[in-house]
């Protein structure tokens, strides 16, 4: 399992009444995870850990980090602790992405991959030049965007009143990064449920978002993962929900930190 959240860590701050275009607020979000579904044949008796997610505004645009640490406990009782890293820089007009995925355990590492992709104009074609390790470029369909700008899309769908929207995504995870992601949007019906930032959260519109990822082109008419979360007016993801198909983790909110841009405009 490659832990792939990219599109989910970003907060937004949205103006009042809606004015103007998504700026997106620098910021931490502490996530405890726990395991919240589980199937027979999943091959594993528990899992626990914690999520880190930052985001800083740039003049660049926005530099992204995510730090989960993960501890598995197979079906037969061995224990493994699971590293999961994930750094990118996106330009602000959505045309290019570096990106930095590792993913180790026990200490061994299970794969990295570092480079960029880059796109020829926002909305157009691109592709994905690794540089570690080395391998073949990878072409970008026409239409393809990034986790920063799916957010946004995202927010800006929420904001619009649409039901649903289906992006091609590219998340920088590694040459199997490329998704079609369908959104769910609705109206949340009660208040988060991660009462420790609840006070933080309280005011303002939200929406349930749920979104499921499919591979290109597959013809499989089940995504490989789906991602539910609340996403506040303010742009904060809370009451996370990760479902990989044979178990799913619920991460909680314990801690929003809100952090100063590094860019004065």
């Amino acid at each position: 399992m490659f832990f792939r959240l990219a599109i989910a860590c970003v907060v937004a701050s949205l103006w009042p009444a809606w004015a103007g275009a998504v700026t997106l607020q620098s910021h931490v979000g502490v996530y405890e995870l726990t395991l919240s579904k589980n199937r027979s044949d999943s091959g594993i008796s528990g899992v626990s850990g914690r999520l880190v997610l930052r985001i800083l505004e740039s003049c660049e645009g926005y530099i992204q980090s995510q730090r989960m640490i993960l501890l598995t406990t197979s079906a037969d009782g061995k224990e493994i602790v699971r590293d999961f890293n994930f750094e990118s820089t996106e330009l602000r007009d959505g045309t290019a992405i570096r990106f930095d995925s590792s993913d180790t355990a026990d200490g061994a590492v299970q794969g990295h991959h570092v480079g960029r992709a880059e796109l020829v104009a926002k909305g157009g074609e691109g592709k994905i030049i690794f540089s570690e390790p080395e391998m073949a470029d990878i072409p970008l369909e026409s239409g393809t965007i990034f986790p920063t700008e799916h957010f946004i899309a995202l927010i800006e769908a929420a904001r619009d009143g649409q039901p649903s929207i289906e992006r091609r995504v590219y998340d920088g995870s590694g040459p199997n990064g490329i998704y079609d992601a369908v959104a769910q949007i609705s109206e949340p019906a009660s208040p988060t449920r991660d009462q420790a930032v609840a006070a933080q959260l309280k005011d303002g519109h939200a929406w349930n978002v749920h979104l499921a990822y499919f591979k290109p082109a597959t013809g499989d008419f089940l995504p490989e993962y789906e991602i539910g979360f609340r996403l506040h007016e303010n742009g904060v993801a809370s009451d996370l929900e990760l479902d990989y198909g044979t178990f799913a983790l619920k991460a909680s909110l314990s801690r929003l930190d809100y952090l100063p841009g590094s860019c004065d405009r």
